[in-house]
Parts: C-alpha cells; structure tokens; sequence
C-alpha cells in the first residue's frame, strides 16, 4: 500500500470516531514494531520524525526504512514531521514527501513565531502536505504538556479503531 496522506487518514478517523495513532521512530526495531502491531489490529497510523532522530539516524536511512514498513503493510500509513523548530527543516520534510508537518517556533517571540508559522503553513499547501502550528509560549513544558492532555476527550483516549476504520 502506499504512503496515505494525512488528510485522509484524519477524515477517516473523524468519521469513523476513533483516534489515530501516532508515533515517534528513530530506528527499524520501532518502525517495525509498531507498523506490526497497527497491522494485526488493522489500525491506521502516522509515522512521526522529530529533528532528533533525524539526527540520530540520517534522514536517508529513515526514508528508506519507512518505504520498507509502507510496501510491506497493508495498513495506511502516513508521515509526520514532530515539533520542526525552523522553516528550513519543515521544508526539507515537505521536499522529502513527508504528509504533514509541524512547526514549532515557541522558542521564538510571538511576532516571529506567526511570521515563521505562516511561512511554512503557505509552503506546505503550495505541495499538497498538511500543516499544524504551535503558536504556545509557555515557559514550563509540564504545563503545557497538561494544557494539552486537559483538551483531549477521555473517549478519544480508549476508542479502538479496529476493523470499524477498514469497513
């Protein structure tokens, strides 16, 4: 199967009211995992990269591994940038076929934060791959980190997609 886009995978999971599972790989042993366990539950997902494990594991290596996991699945599975802190790599990501993207430019003043967030919102639909801002400056991680689970509906946190999501 190949890679979905996010956009359909989001549709799919609103309509079908289940959440959608979304992880953070760095390595085959996660990629493989997780890819096999969403496919005996039959469980869309979204593989996410974060700037660290590019580093970690050179963006080449993480293409092709995840190349593997889609043609060998035959669940849908998308690819998401986690927490890019800068235009430039959320770019390279767009440039690479990622799906989605996210930029996180908390680290700059407000202003800038918004300059940077529409910069890569407007790059991103020139090429068809979704985008999600955090526009947050919150100062301690924690607290955000609470503010965020506060808003996530206890439902969506033990909603089981199986089968519901390929029917």
């Amino acid at each position: 199967m190949p890679l979905t886009h996010t956009k359909e995978l989001f549709a799919k999971a609103l309509k079908g009211k289940y959440a959608l599972g979304a992880f953070n790989v760095n390595n085959m042993e996660l990629i493989q995992g997780i890819v096999e366990a969403c496919e005996e539950e039959k469980a869309p997902l979204m593989l996410q990269i974060s700037k660290g494990a590019r580093q970690y594991a050179h963006p080449t290596y993480l293409k092709k591994l995840i190349e593997a996991a889609v043609s060998l699945s035959t669940i849908p599975i998308a690819v998401h940038l986690d927490h890019g802190d800068t235009f430039e790599l959320c770019k390279e990501c767009i440039d690479e076929g990622f799906t989605s993207v996210m930029i996180d430019a908390s680290h700059e003043p407000f202003e800038k934060n918004v300059e940077i967030c529409k910069k890569v919102v407007d790059y991103a639909h020139q090429h068809n791959c979704v985008s999600r801002a955090n526009s947050e400056c919150w100062s301690a991680r924690s607290t955000t980190m609470a503010r965020r689970a506060a808003v996530i509906p206890k439902a969506a946190l033990t909603r089981t997609p199986t089968k519901r999501w390929l029917s």
